[in-house]
């Protein structure tokens, strides 16, 4: 099993919408790039294991994807294909207190900065 499906069964185990577990175990193009972009980050030195407690949240509009921590509350974002018009193919990301998406440089800043 690749990291990214691991990645998938980790999130899918606490995403309580049936449709938002499916798009996670049997993804499209766009969910693969956001998985393997999760795996990328979460991966390192032995970080995969904290996902245990985070879910796919919604996915609002096209280009945003939404986790939650069911434990904690926390949030962070992943924006696709220049999202915030910033240039970048994956970013991750938070709503700020004014409701407004903004880019992180990582997932812990930007679970640090999201306003729920």
């Amino acid at each position: 099993m690749n990291i990214e499906r691991i990645v998938a069964h980790l999130l899918s185990r606490n995403t309580v919408a049936r449709d938002l577990q499916e798009s996670l175990l049997e993804p499209d193009k766009e969910m693969e790039k956001v998985l393997s972009f999760i795996a990328e980050e979460w991966s390192v030195n032995g970080r995969l294991r904290n996902l245990y407690d985070w879910g796919l949240f919604e996915i609002p509009e096209g280009g945003a994807y939404c986790f939650w921590n069911i434990r904690t509350n926390q949030r962070f974002d992943v924006y696709l294909n220049n999202y915030n018009g910033n240039g970048k193919d994956c970013a991750f990301g938070y709503v700020d207190s004014r409701s407004v998406t903004q880019d992180a440089e990582n997932c812990d800043e930007a679970i640090r900065n999201y306003s729920i």
